[in-house]
């Protein structure tokens, strides 16, 4: 994650003064907690105070089992990034802090878990970085009880998203790194099994390879039905490769049997017969579609969100 400098000086370049306090807060391991404000922000967030809570309100329920779904969830406040326990924490963390800091407070922190969150993803390419803050931040947005809350993060959200470029590289220096950051495309290696491939897909590709003709970056069309041995093992690894450094998933977390790409024996087997593997000027790769991970659930990224970079 960040130094608390790249926090502290982001903080007063895009929101006008140093809230340190708050990431102290926030990186704390032991906090004093108001329960009371606990119980309001659950309530705000439509969890109620059941042991299945998420589910609304239990009437008759026993209230020891409250106390503990209450405690529960105390206890995740107190600790580091509460909302990385369970991604339903997330309401509960920002309106609570909305409470106790106010809604200069709650900016501080969605700055704070934005800039966390492009630390995790700084080898990637910034585009493959920015679509995830995106799609991060409107799940987190569709959480928030408030307007005056959402109004909040999606202006944090579009002042990190200007700035993003900037951000990665103090990130790097941060870490006595100095990296070139491209969003330029230079190569395109398509992967197609037309025995499988969708007619969705199959429509994409071809959208793809237009707008990059267009554009004039190098297109690779692969028919994985035509490939070595050798050459199976060598995309296959590719792509793992690429996986590992652009901290994107080949499958979701909750269903690890199920894989964007696997090669089994001399075939390649690719879900819904394409992957796109995108190479950058700047050497870095990305692949599409991929997960993401978002406050500790995955998100599955579509091949057509590559088209958005193209146009």
């Amino acid at each position: 994650m960040p130094s608390w400098s790249v926090h502290r000086r982001w903080e007063e370049v895009l929101l006008g003064r140093d809230y340190g306090f708050i990431d102290e807060w926030i990186d704390s391991e032991a906090k004093e907690i108001d329960v009371r404000l606990v119980k309001r922000a659950m309530v705000e967030c439509g969890c109620g105070l059941s042991s299945a809570w998420g589910y609304g309100f239990v009437d008759d329920e026993d209230p020891s089992i409250v106390e503990y779904s209450l405690q529960t969830v105390i206890e995740s406040l107190k600790g580091h990034d509460s909302w990385r326990v369970k991604p339903e924490y997330m309401c509960v963390t920002l309106t609570y802090i909305y409470y106790t800091f106010g809604l200069e407070g709650l900016g501080a922190t969605i700055l704070h878990i934005l800039l966390d969150e492009i630390a995790k993803l700084k080898y990637a390419n910034p585009n493959t970085i920015r679509e995830h803050l995106k799609e991060f931040i409107d799940d987190v947005i569709e959480t928030l009880p408030r307007e005056d809350m959402r109004n909040m993060a999606r202006g944090v959200q579009k002042a990190v998203l200007i700035n993003l470029e900037e951000v990665l590289q103090d990130i790097h220096a941060s870490r006595g790194m100095e990296v070139e950051l491209s969003t330029t495309i230079r190569k395109l290696i398509i992967l197609y099994d037309p025995s499988n491939i969708t007619r969705e897909n199959k429509a994409i590709a071809n959208r793809v390879v237009e707008l990059a003709k267009a554009k004039n970056i190098k297109v690779e069309l692969v028919n994985v039905r035509k490939l070595s041995c050798s050459d199976v093992k060598k995309y296959h690894r590719l792509v793992q490769t690429i996986s590992i450094i652009a901290r994107t998933g080949l499958k979701p977390r909750r269903r690890p049997e199920r894989k964007l790409i696997d090669a089994y024996e001399c075939t390649l087997v690719i879900e819904g017969g394409l992957l796109v593997i995108v190479e950058y000027s700047d050497g870095s790769s990305a692949f599409y579609p991929h997960y993401v991970t978002m406050a500790g659930s995955s998100k599955y990224v579509p091949v057509s969100k590559l088209v958005d970079q193209l146009l």
